[in-house]
């Protein structure tokens, strides 16, 4: 995926490019893996880059944790990351 941002900051843009490449293994049914390369190369300032892996659990069709964790592969990056997360699917909020 390829996205372009222009941040404000004390009124100065800086736009940002972040490319991105994911690629997700189903493990069972309930049960996935997967390996992200995420990349933000600004105007002005250095880039971050970073490899990001984790898995995901589907606990219920609505319902999943994931656990995940990151290195940074360039300076500016943080060195590394970790990180637990819930997410719920709420269907039919505009009474659909």
């Amino acid at each position: 995926m390829q996205s372009l941002f222009s941040n404000t900051n004390v009124r100065n843009r800086n736009a940002v490019w972040e490319p991105t490449f994911y690629i997700e293994r189903e493990i069972t049914k309930q049960w996935q893996a997967f390996a992200e390369y995420a990349g933000d190369f600004p105007q002005r300032g250095g880039p971050k880059e970073i490899g990001h892996f984790g898995t995901a659990y589907r606990l219920t069709a609505r319902q999943q944790v994931d656990f995940h964790f990151g290195l940074g592969v360039s300076r500016s990056a943080p060195s590394h990351f970790f990180a637990i997360g819930y997410s719920l699917r709420i269907d039919r909020i505009w009474g659909r």
